[in-house]
């Protein structure tokens, strides 16, 4: 629900877009080895991950980018019709990595896949800047609200009054959520303050919303 249902004055609905562009990636990475014994593919994935964390290091990376999860085991096995064939133990361990230096991304995986590493998660790009971004886009989409309820105020012959209610909106929710007779979306999202591009390809979208409520002066 975007609208207050006791009225009282007006309502409005402000939502923005900010675009901006990354400056750090989060990667997972992750060393497996299969052996037949627990204490084969253990030495095995100990070497390969001693390897990757060298081949990290040697790419300039700081130790302090780099979190490292202990070992994991489990039993592999083979399925072939109706049954399943044990092949041995799988061992594995996951790297995380904070990449702040993005034009040498693709060359730290290169290297450590090459050192050993036979896992690579999605690379996940963000911003130093997101807690900035954030707040930025919020307080645009309160005046995003404040700007349409003045237009109806002066449509309706009355002044803009005092802010009353401020309700935060999940402008995701918003653009997903919300669904018609048919099972069509309907795009309630307004990017009212959106800057040009702002769901260019390669640019995180930092969006806010928000519904404003409002009394009414009359003269």
């Amino acid at each position: 629900m975007q609208a207050i249902e006791t009225p009282f004055g007006v309502t409005a609905f402000g939502s923005t877009v900010l675009r901006t562009e990354p400056d750090l990636a989060e990667v997972e990475i992750g060393v497996g080895r299969i052996a037949q014994t627990a204490e084969q593919v253990f030495g095995l994935t100990r070497q390969g991950a001693a390897a990757v964390r060298e081949s990290l290091r040697a790419s300039g990376l700081p130790d302090e980018c780099v979190e490292v999860a202990r070992v994991t085991l489990e039993s592999e096995y083979e399925f072939a019709g109706a049954g399943r064939k044990f092949v041995g133990y799988k061992a594995f361990v996951r790297f995380r990595l904070l990449i702040t230096a993005l034009d040498e991304l693709e060359a730290i995986l290169s290297a450590a896949v090459t050192a050993g590493a036979n896992d690579v998660q999605q690379v996940t790009y963000q911003s130093s800047r997101l807690r900035e971004l954030r707040a930025e886009a919020r307080r645009n989409a309160v005046l995003a609200a404040r700007a349409k309820a003045e237009v109806y105020c002066e449509a309706a012959g009355v002044r803009l009054g005092n802010v009353v209610h401020i309700e935060d909106q999940n402008p995701e929710l918003i653009l997903r959520g919300m669904h018609g007779h048919h099972g069509t979306p309907i795009e309630y999202y307004e990017d009212e303050n959106a800057t040009p591009g702002a769901l260019a390809s390669g640019s995180l979208v930092i969006t806010a919303a928000v519904t404003v409520g409002f009394t009414l002066l009359r003269d």
